[in-house]
């Protein structure tokens, strides 16, 4: 809204979505504007569109934000008290790819894709845009758990699965070779760890 001629003028109307009953209107430090109300909080992005922020246990009744000298900012509800949002040098990789928290045993770049290995299988994530890769390997290990996994010097990656396949390994063409009771005779399909001796051989426990 704008003051002219003793009169208050509509300018423009941005929808707050979900937040009802706004309380507060804030600018931080960037620039950026806050809303806080009776159903939770957001800002306005670049294109004046509001972004709500959920966080569970704290999105209702807010009263009002501030941000500190440091960069914080604090949120007071009349329902739940004071929350600090900061900064974070660590981001969670399963959230930003959409896919549901799981037990994460092993994790490991190749090719310029990150591999994590989990209780329910192999998840292959692209560190930029978070998408996730499905492939043979994917494919072949199904929801076997998967305990260790190892780049070597030749470039190969090798998966230790705990049952199913055994051991994999990728050649950097792209090529799977398995290594398992059924395929050439090793000990069991139960692998738990890999490692890498001084003249090139693979020792799997």
């Amino acid at each position: 809204m704008k003051y002219k001629n003793r009169n208050l003028e509509v300018v423009r109307v941005i929808s707050s979505k979900s937040i009802s009953n706004i309380t507060q209107i804030r600018r931080d430090n960037n620039g950026v504007i806050w809303l806080c109300g009776d159903s939770g909080l957001g800002y306005l992005n670049d294109e004046d569109q509001v972004v709500i922020l959920n966080y569970t246990g704290f999105n209702s009744s807010l009263e009002g934000m501030i941000q500190d000298y440091e960069g914080n900012y604090w949120f007071a509800s009349s329902r739940f008290g004071v929350m600090r949002l900061c900064k974070n040098a660590f981001s969670n990789v399963y959230e930003n790819a959409g896919l549901s928290e799981v037990v994460v045993n092993a994790a490991a770049e190749y090719q310029g894709k990150l591999y994590c290995g989990t209780d329910q299988g192999l998840d292959v994530i692209d560190p930029v845009t978070y998408e996730t890769v499905e492939n043979e390997l994917t494919k072949r290990i199904g929801d076997t758990r998967v305990r260790c996994l190892k780049k070597d010097s030749k470039n190969r990656f090798w998966i230790c699965c705990y049952g199913g396949e055994g051991l994999l390994c990728l050649e950097p063409d792209g090529t799977v070779r398995v290594y398992s009771e059924k395929e050439n005779h090793t000990a069991g399909d139960r692998f738990r760890c890999l490692l890498e001796l001084k003249d090139g051989t693979m020792a799997a426990g």
